[in-house]
């Protein structure tokens, strides 16, 4: 039995989903522990990890699980950018030799050698960490999102990000708030990976994506993709004018943020952060 979580950080300072999460865990005690001795996380290669240096990505993904399992902690992924990538790799490692072969000679030689078939043991999902705490959850509620409604958005890799159906929980967290949350063709749409190879068509589909929500009606948008966040708060009046159509003032919040808004923290939900900042608070 794992002795705890440890927070995948492979943010920059000041990030929404990490700050807003790492407040929520608090809040929920849940038991987590920080990598020790000198072990810290490779970058993971981001969405065009696995189109790049394969050998690299595979490596520095499978490390990151098997730093965590050596301190006997799972390694709890806050995005789903994060969490897709090493569920790829977990998968990948199942079914390709190769690749298993090569991250065992690796992990070997790092003095991280494990049974690779446990790996998908020592990751998990803040999401589904969270629905399985849904009583203590709502025992916290303060404010429910009630009458409020927002549209939800994927990362690029969603349909990677998958062991065992993970968004299954996710009705059961919105009905503890009372927030109604739309999906649709669009929430499952993905440009932020583009803003590096030609900014022009990032943004104006981005754009394209926002007002998808904007026209629904809804009070804020709601994503669980760190980079689509950037997309949609930090380049917000970009999407705008490379879409050409009216500017809109519709903010963008993460799950955990909610959950913090509901249990009438909004100091500590990053909400700072925003370039966008939701109109209903007045913080």
């Amino acid at each position: 039995m794992q002795a705890g979580y440890t927070i995948y950080n492979i943010y920059n300072q000041k990030n929404p989903f990490l700050d807003a999460a790492t407040a929520l865990i608090k809040r929920l005690d849940l038991p987590t522990l920080e990598l020790t001795g000198a072990y810290k996380f490779e970058f993971n290669g981001g969405y065009l990890g696995r189109v790049g240096n394969l050998e690299s990505y595979f490596l520095a993904n499978a490390y990151n699980i098997a730093i965590c399992a050596k301190q006997n902690t799972k390694l709890l992924a806050l995005d789903e950018d994060a969490y897709a990538n090493l569920v790829h790799v977990v998968k990948t490692i199942e079914y390709d030799e190769e690749v298993k072969n090569f991250i065992e000679k690796e992990l070997d030689r790092l003095k991280l050698s494990l049974d690779l078939s446990t790996l998908k043991d020592y990751i998990c999902y803040l999401p589904c960490v969270l629905a399985m705490h849904k009583a203590s959850i709502e025992e916290k509620v303060e404010h429910k999102f009630s009458n409020f409604s927002a549209f939800v958005y994927y990362g690029g890799r969603h349909f990677d990000a998958s062991l065992e159906d993970e968004y299954k929980c996710m009705d059961d967290l919105y009905k503890l708030v009372d927030l109604k949350v739309y999906e649709g063709i669009e929430s499952f749409e993905y440009y932020a990976h583009l803003m590096d190879i030609d900014d022009k068509i990032a943004l104006e589909e981005s754009g394209r994506l926002i007002f998808a929500g904007c026209d629904r009606g809804v009070d804020f948008l709601l994503t669980f993709s760190e980079s689509t966040f950037n997309m949609f708060d930090k380049h917000h009046s970009k999407c705008m004018r490379a879409y050409r159509r009216d500017p809109i003032n519709i903010s963008t919040l993460n799950i955990y943020q909610v959950l913090l808004l509901s249990f009438d923290m909004s100091k500590q939900s990053a909400i700072s952060y925003h370039m966008k900042r939701p109109k209903f608070i007045s913080a």
